[in-house]
């Protein structure tokens, strides 16, 4: 599960411990609420989808694609489209978690501006926010 973690946020490689990085990835979570939006645009799409079956009970239907996969198709259809975004508002929020624990990080783009003297990213100029040291 650590791996798939590392992979889908490679940020939390860059916390001073594991513990660091799990409460950071918690508080991330926590903070991005968007991931209810698709919960709740799945379980719309599957209730239309089950309404729609009740009213137009089509054998054709049932004969080129079986009930189930058009059923878990539907509903992952959503999820998979969400996903990339959610991932985006995350892996944002852990970098401004890096920032607090006075690691540089560019939070728009994740580039390392350490040595960059003009407070822009070379990489997105955006400006880059001073880490704040840690007490």
């Amino acid at each position: 599960m650590r791996k798939l973690l590392v992979r889908l946020y490679p940020e939390l490689l860059l916390f001073p411990d594991r513990e660091a990085a799990n409460e950071a990835l918690a508080t991330a979570n926590r903070e991005d609420r968007s991931h209810w939006f698709v919960v709740m645009v799945t379980i719309i799409i599957l209730i239309c989808y089950n309404i729609l079956l009740r009213l137009f009970p089509h054998p054709a239907v049932y004969s080129f694609v079986p009930g189930g996969v058009l059923l878990l198709t539907t509903g992952l259809f959503p999820t998979l489209c969400w996903f990339p975004l959610l991932r985006r508002n995350v892996r944002r929020a852990l970098r401004s978690q890096l920032v607090k624990h006075g690691i540089p990080i560019c939070i728009p783009c994740g580039y390392d501006p350490t040595g960059n003297v003009s407070g822009r990213c070379s990489e997105c100029g955006a400006p880059v926010q001073k880490p704040v040291p840690n007490a």
